[in-house]
């Protein structure tokens, strides 16, 4: 992560003032950071058991269970995004498969921390965010994992707790109001000035974990006190600090959607005269594959790719090489065919921009597209169809064989390796 200069964080009151515009929600917010009556009824009744759960083998487990959670498409790849509001879905419901195994490797129980919590002085019956289990069961992980891991597991289990703040963030702020409008979305965090933290670090990963780290870092002597207020400052104040990031982010967003400054970029009208908020989908598409097309047929066979592709299909680099050199001598167009479609299919469903496709959601992406079945999407389907057809003009080894396991690994090879090319030259 590229190191960035911030400044001291403010006192809670001074950063609770920042934030523009209140909403009901917020006030709620700035209402926990006031300081309840001294208890350890909830740390002395859960922490200890948490402790002695995850001092075996279940603290990797656990540790384990966050990174898999953490490196799946469907978070790391909006992570991992240039801007803010698509969803990230990160568990739902009690019982979800990604908080569950918390639960179950730390020996809690959703039912008994709800109860306590009822009983809590710390905590104000009406205060819905500190009512959820969910958020002092991690705040615990984190208290356990500050004094038993070293930072990177410690980041590890912060990202995996930014992760479940940040879906209701988004939820918060775009998708229950129908969420974003793709175009004055790009327009608006490409007018970013310098200031926001997502301008100087990239992504939204990037942005989170700066705010989120510093903030532990903070509030890491109230987290070791081991107290009810210890817990619910460190958890309160980490969320205020990640909503205002998001709110910022949110405000500027909001900007461009109500001047309508987005609109003025190559649009058309219509024939009364009204702007048209034309999606350049295909021109940017078309720019991106015409950068790696460009690549494919007159650079040298990129064997640092060919490598990777086979060892991630699972197939003989050799074939994989004779195929990309017979295919580069007379079926282009249907490479560029292939290319335009995945690269259609990014922008869209991931309401991307063309940075986006340098990162690793990009490759996220095209490996769960690759991975789809039975889609209603004839475009992925195409992309299949293609790929056989092209392996059967131009690769021996897919002729020869009968064993669709090994026409299978050829075909995502060659997949593979258009894929990490486009990323390479985006």
């Amino acid at each position: 992560m590229p190191a960035v200069q911030l400044h001291e964080l403010p006192t809670d009151e001074a950063l609770l003032a920042a934030l523009l515009e209140m909403t009901e929600e917020e006030e709620e917010e700035r209402a926990l950071v006031r300081k309840a009556p001294d208890s350890r009824l909830f740390a002395e009744r859960h922490f200890p058991v948490l402790k002695r759960e995850l001092q075996g083998g279940n603290g990797q487990r656990l540790i384990d269970h966050m990174r898999k959670v953490v490196s799946s498409d469907r978070v790391i790849g909006v992570l991992e995004l240039t801007y803010p509001g698509d969803q990230v879905y990160f568990g739902n419901d009690e019982g979800d498969s990604d908080r569950t195994p918390v639960y179950q490797l730390s020996g809690q129980r959703y039912d008994e921390l709800r109860a306590t919590l009822k009983a809590c002085p710390a905590v104000d019956p009406s205060w819905e965010l500190l009512n959820d289990p969910d958020n002092w069961l991690m705040t615990m992980v984190m208290q356990w994992v500050a004094e038993n891991r070293r930072e990177p597991d410690q980041r590890m289990a912060l990202m995996f707790f930014v992760a479940h703040i940040y879906a209701s963030l988004v939820y918060k702020y775009w998708q229950r109001k129908g969420g974003i409008r793709k175009n004055a979305m790009i327009y608006a965090m490409n007018n970013l000035s310098d200031k926001f933290i997502l301008k100087q670090v990239g992504t939204m990963a990037n942005a989170l974990m700066t705010v989120a780290w510093r903030s532990h870092e903070f509030y890491l002597p109230d987290l070791k006190e081991g107290s009810d207020e210890g817990l619910k400052k460190y958890y309160v104040n980490l969320r205020l600090r990640l909503n205002a990031l998001v709110k910022g982010l949110w405000l500027q967003y909001m900007e461009a959607l109500k001047s309508g400054a987005y609109l003025n970029q190559g649009r058309d009208r219509h024939d009364d005269g009204e702007m048209v908020d034309r999606d350049p989908l295909s021109g940017r598409a078309q720019a991106v594959a015409g950068r790696s097309l460009e690549a494919f047929v007159g650079e040298p066979t990129d064997r640092r790719l060919t490598g990777l592709a086979a060892r991630m299909a699972g197939a003989p680099e050799q074939s994989v090489l004779l195929a990309l050199n017979e295919i580069r001598g007379g079926d282009v167009d249907a490479v560029r065919e292939i290319v335009g479609l995945v690269l259609e299919l990014f922008f869209e469903e991931r309401r991307a921009t063309e940075v986006d496709v340098k990162t690793r959601s990009f490759v996220a992406f095209a490996a769960s597209l690759y991975a789809r079945s039975n889609t209603v999407d004839g475009r992925v389907e195409r992309v299949k169809s293609i790929l056989d057809e092209l392996l059967k003009r131009h690769s021996i080894a897919y002729l020869r064989t009968n064993r669709e396991a090994t026409k299978g690994a050829l075909r995502k090879a060659f997949y593979f390796y258009l894929t990490l090319q486009i990323q390479s030259k985006a």
